[in-house]
C-alpha cells in the first residue's frame, strides 16, 4: 500500500464510522464534557500545571477518536496510554505538590539525556516512583487497570499486539501460504469497543481532575448533566458487549 493509498484509506473509513453513534454521540459528548470543563478552570484550578494536564488529555481523547474513527484503534491505545499516565501526575501532585517538582527535576532529565548523546544506555527508569499513597489511591483503580490492558497489548511490541493485528491467510495448491496484514481495522465490534474503552478511561480522568479542581467542577449544573448524558449513553451503547470487554460497568459513585 502506498502513502497515497493509506491516507486515502484513512479518509473513507472516517467519513463511514463517524456516523457511528459511538462516535457521534459518545465521543461528541465527552468532548462537550472538556470544553465545559476548560471554562470552568479560571475559577476552581488551584495549579496552573492542572489546567496543562487538562489540556493534554483533552488533545489526547481528540487524537485518539480521530485514530480509532480511520481504522487505527492499536495506534490510539497509545495516545489513551499517555493520557492515563497524565491522569497518575494528576493525582500525585494533588496529593502534594511537590511531586510536580520531582516529575520535572530538570538535572536528572538532563543527566540521562546527556548519557544518550554518549551512545551508552541510561539506566532503567520506567516510571516516577510513586508512593503508596498515590498508587493505591482509589480515583486510579480503574485507571491503573487500563495502564496495564493498553501496555500489554498495544505500546509494547508483545504476542498480544502481533495477535491482535487483522492477519490472514491464503493457500494454494503446492506453493506456501501467503500471509497479509490488513493495515486498518474496520471491525465493527472492534471499533465500538476501542470508543467504549476511550470514553471510560476519559470520564475516569474527569473524577481525577474534579478531584484536584477541590470538587469544583461536580458543583456545575451542566457539568454534571454532561457527565451523566456520557456514562448514560456509555452504558446503553455497551449492551452489545459482555461485562469486562468495556469500562462502563457502572458510572462512579457521587
Amino acid at each position: 500500500m502506498s502513502v497515497e493509498a493509506y491516507v486515502r484509506a484513512q479518509q473513507q473509513n472516517f467519513d463511514a464510522i463517524k456516523v457511528s453513534p459511538h462516535y457521534s454521540r459518545l465521543i461528541e459528548t465527552v468532548d462537550v464534557l472538556y470544553n465545559r470543563t476548560v471554562e470552568l478552570v479560571p475559577a476552581h484550578c488551584p495549579r496552573l500545571c492542572f489546567g496543562k494536564m487538562l489540556l493534554m488529555c483533552h488533545k489526547s481523547l481528540l487524537s485518539a477518536a480521530t485514530l480509532i474513527a480511520r481504522g487505527q484503534p492499536e495506534d490510539a491505545a497509545l495516545v489513551s496510554r499517555r493520557a492515563v499516565e497524565i491522569g497518575h501526575l494528576a493525582i500525585a501532585v494533588h496529593l502534594d505538590s511537590q511531586n510536580y517538582v520531582k516529575w520535572l527535576d530538570a538535572e536528572r532529565r538532563s543527566a540521562r539525556w546527556q548519557v544518550r548523546m554518549k551512545g551508552q544506555r541510561p539506566k532503567a527508569e520506567p516510571t516516577v516512583k510513586w508512593g503508596k499513597d498515590v498508587m493505591e489511591h482509589p480515583l486510579l483503580a480503574d485507571l491503573r487497570t487500563f495502564l496495564g490492558i493498553l501496555s500489554d497489548a498495544y505500546a509494547h511490541f508483545t504476542p498480544e499486539f502481533e495477535g491482535n493485528l487483522p492477519w490472514s491467510e491464503q493457500m494454494k495448491p503446492g506453493e506456501n501460504a501467503a500471509i497479509f496484514l490488513e493495515y486498518f481495522d474496520t471491525t465493527k465490534r472492534v471499533i465500538h469497543c476501542a470508543f467504549l474503552n476511550l470514553a471510560a478511561i476519559h470520564l475516569r480522568l474527569f473524577e481525577v481532575f474534579d478531584a484536584c479542581f477541590k470538587d469544583g467542577l461536580r458543583s456545575d449544573s451542566r457539568w454534571q448533566r454532561l457527565q451523566a448524558t456520557a456514562w448514560a449513553i456509555g452504558i446503553e451503547l455497551a449492551a452489545e458487549f459482555k461485562p469486562g470487554e468495556h469500562g462502563f460497568a457502572a458510572p462512579p459513585a457521587q
